[in-house]
């Protein structure tokens, strides 16, 4: 499938979730990246869950830290580390 392709059906699947979605479109572009965009994300310093100067911002995320692993793991890692500092009990079996 070419990119175009793909862009289209993704917004038809859209459309069967959400009907109408097509019709609320004004531009649709899509960007391509490098293979190896990620080691930005894995080898560079990340974000911390909570921000520090806004009250009750926080972030989740491969850039975010702190995280276990890395790709999809790691981004559901930070969600569960957030979620322990915000009920302020482990819920996770590791050392931090």
């Amino acid at each position: 499938m070419t990119p175009d392709e793909v862009l289209e059906q993704v917004v038809d699947y859209q459309e069967d979730l959400y009907p109408g979605f097509k019709n609320l479109l004004e531009n649709i572009t899509y960007h391509t990246h490098f293979p190896l965009w990620h080691h930005c994300m894995i080898a560079a310093k990340k974000l911390p869950n909570t921000s520090k100067s806004i009250k009750n911002l926080h972030f989740v995320g491969d850039s975010v830290s702190p995280q276990v692993t890395q790709g999809t793991d790691g981004a559901v890692s930070t969600v569960l580390f957030l979620l322990e500092d915000l009920l302020g009990r482990k819920l996770l079996n590791r050392m931090r």
